[in-house]
């Protein structure tokens, strides 16, 4: 179990496949056949500069996670019941290598990106920026 700022984060559970995807991730390994990994671009015109945990993806019959990172979205979908289509634009399998522009996706995710933004304690983030300020600020002085 991984640890967030906002406490504890979803359980990846890769299954049988973790070792194999820690051989890939490190350049020692090739993907296996029943994990896709797809890429799709964030669909919106503003592009939200950050970074948000791994998610589990309910209710899909296969284990499934995404994560949205700096203006894109992953999914990772993991086993033998992967639908054929999911399958076919796997970034990584696909012979075209493809990166997915999605609507639905998108919106899924914006929806979860604004429903943690506002419930954020603002009081935080307006200190943290006054900090950055205050950096700021110093930096400039002594150029």
């Amino acid at each position: 179990m991984e640890r967030s700022r906002r406490g504890t984060a979803s359980e990846l559970n890769l299954g049988r496949q973790e070792k194999a995807i820690r051989a890939f991730l490190l350049g020692r390994g090739k993907l296996p056949k029943d994990v896709v990994v797809t890429v799709a671009v964030w669909p919106y015109k503003k592009v939200y500069p950050m970074a948000m945990m791994p998610r589990a993806d309910a209710g899909t019959g296969y284990r499934s996670y995404w994560f949205y990172f700096f203006g894109f979205i992953f999914l990772l979908a993991l086993g033998r019941k992967i639908p054929a289509q999911q399958r076919r634009t796997c970034s990584y399998h696909s012979p075209e290598k493809f990166l997915t522009l999605s609507l639905g996706l998108g919106s899924l995710v914006k929806e979860t990106i604004s429903t943690e933004l506002l419930s954020l304690d603002r009081s935080k983030i307006e200190s943290m920026f006054k900090e950055i300020q205050a950096i700021r600020s110093k930096t400039s002085s002594k150029e």
